[in-house]
């Protein structure tokens, strides 16, 4: 999904996890993922947003999208393609 029309309207994605550089080593090759992972050994950006969402929990992957000024406006922790399309569809429309 970081590709194409998104890349091209200034979407930048990125992962950032907590686990080991080794995890994430062994998770980018399983699944094939080329964007940027940055590492949160201090668990900072889970610390920013996990208290605006109202059931914060670090057991499962998060979706956030955040707006060019650190705004969050969009969060799921359900994988839902089509949900977050429209959500960077309604943010680069409103760009």
């Amino acid at each position: 999904m970081h590709n194409g029309a998104y890349g091209e309207a200034g979407v930048i994605f990125w992962g950032i996890s907590d686990e080991r550089e080794e995890t994430l080593a062994d998770f980018r090759t399983a699944f094939d993922i080329d964007m940027p992972i940055l590492l949160d050994s201090q668990k900072e950006a889970q610390k920013l947003y996990q208290s605006t969402v109202a059931f914060p929990t670090a057991a499962f992957p998060h979706t956030y999208i955040v707006d060019a000024q650190g705004k969050l406006i969009y969060y799921n922790n359900v994988h839902d393609t089509e949900e977050l399309a429209a959500a960077l569809d309604d943010l680069i429309a409103t760009d």
